[in-house]
């Protein structure tokens, strides 16, 4: 769609002429904003809704709200942000039949700890309730940006996991003695949690819910982006003397691995950002 007053579409490849980009489209400017709202609630698409998949991994296209609209004209960017559009993303998202559960558990992060047990209908109004002035949009990024993308600490030894079935497992090196400590100590029980009490998960600064969570990379397979990693939940946590500790440990869930890198400082222990599948 040609634009009248920015430098055209990222990713274009028709050549745009100075003389082009002055003239513009002239319609443009006849079309009122009632129209322009239904043109882009027709092809408005929010982050990791179009997706391309192969054998190996999902990919998700550019999303038209956030990588196209902007870039079209002043006006568009500023139709991209309506709250209308955002709220039927959202809508979309939690009544998509492969990814509404991932959806909806971020709503619930968003809710306070009791509620997760409670009806469910009405999430996204209950999170617009218990969070007054939050936008649609910003609803939206917290679960994209620190739900269903997020970063998280790995724990690397061969298992194999089914999703609901507890495991347990005694942690002894010297990384994985301060992963359990930093998952412990951003608990809103730290101290009764290292005992063997239930775990009460903490808040971030944003407001969501955060039960201590890492990555199970299961071994031998070879570590890279792009490969399957189990989500899991710690859920039952004893600590003892030098900081070595039994744990229990829930799946939740599977990830697609992204960027992986080492913290030498907290004696190699393996992060990830990770997608949830």
């Amino acid at each position: 769609m040609p634009s009248t007053d920015d430098e055209g579409i990222p990713g274009s490849h028709t050549p745009t002429t100075t003389q082009d980009r002055k003239e513009g489209f002239p319609q443009f400017t006849e079309l009122t904003e009632d129209i322009c709202r239904i043109i882009i609630s027709y092809v408005a698409d929010a982050p990791h809704e179009l997706e391309v998949r192969n054998s190996r991994v999902t990919r998700y296209h550019p999303a038209g709200m956030t990588s196209i609209f902007p870039y079209v004209s002043k006006t568009f960017a500023r139709l991209a942000d309506v709250e209308d559009n955002w709220k039927e993303a959202l809508l979309r998202q939690i009544s998509h039949e492969e990814r509404e559960h991932i959806w909806k558990s971020g709503l619930r992060r968003m809710l306070p700890l009791e509620y997760s047990m409670s009806n469910e209908t009405d999430l996204l109004d209950d999170a617009r309730n218990h969070l007054p002035g939050i936008s649609y949009k910003e609803i939206y990024k917290r679960i994209f940006t620190r739900h269903v993308h997020f970063e998280a600490p790995m724990f690397l030894m061969p298992c194999s996991v089914r999703i609901g079935e507890i495991y347990g497992l005694h942690l002894f090196e010297p990384r994985y003695r301060r992963m359990i400590r930093d998952l412990m100590d951003a608990c809103d029980n730290p101290e009764s949690a290292r005992r063997g009490e239930p775990i009460r998960p903490g808040v971030t600064p944003d407001g969501l819910l955060q039960p201590p969570l890492l990555i199970h990379f299961c071994l031998p397979h070879r570590l890279k982006r792009g490969a399957m990693a189990a989500l899991v939940q710690v859920v039952w946590c004893r600590v003892y003397e030098q900081d070595t500790a039994d744990v229990q440990l829930m799946p939740v869930g599977w990830v697609q691995l992204g960027d992986i890198w080492c913290q030498r400082d907290q004696g190699d222990l393996f992060y990830s950002q990770a997608t949830r599948l």
